[in-house]
């Protein structure tokens, strides 16, 4: 869940972007999980959802490293955008533990909150290069 204030609005970078709505300082916490809102759930839970859900999950979840489990963001965290420079760093507390993200540089108000989603998602190459494939969830 974001610990930051934080605005959804159109990205030059794709689509829906996430912005910061207050100052970040570096290594300032941006997102942790809070597992009262959000969701983890296995490729067996995601192959039994109808096709529709598979299709929202597969966009807006993550497949986490560490857990070998799908992550879906409560809050606007789903519309961060990737960048091979991005102004947030992932990272796990313990190795079977859900990451955070912190600021690896300041972040100002009305700027674009970006992660490099190979850190943290393990499918992170279907999705940025072979676009948007349905059928990866069934292989993994």
């Amino acid at each position: 869940m974001l610990v930051i204030k934080t605005e959804v609005r159109n990205s030059p970078i794709h689509g829906i972007g996430l912005y910061a709505a207050e100052f970040v300082p570096k290594d300032g916490l941006i997102w942790k999980f809070a597992p009262v809102v959000d969701l983890t759930f296995s490729a067996r839970q995601l192959r039994r959802m109808d096709r529709c859900v598979q299709e929202f999950l597969y966009v807006y979840s993550y497949l986490d490293r560490a857990l070998q489990k799908y992550i879906l963001s409560f809050d606007h965290d789903r519309f961060t955008n990737h960048s091979d420079v991005p102004n947030t760093i992932s990272r796990y507390r313990h190795k079977k533990d859900v990451g955070i993200t912190i600021a690896a540089r300041d972040i100002l108000p009305g700027e674009e909150i970006t992660g490099d989603y190979s850190e943290f998602d393990r499918a992170w190459r279907k999705k940025l290069i072979d676009g948007y494939l349905l059928n990866s969830i069934r292989t993994n």
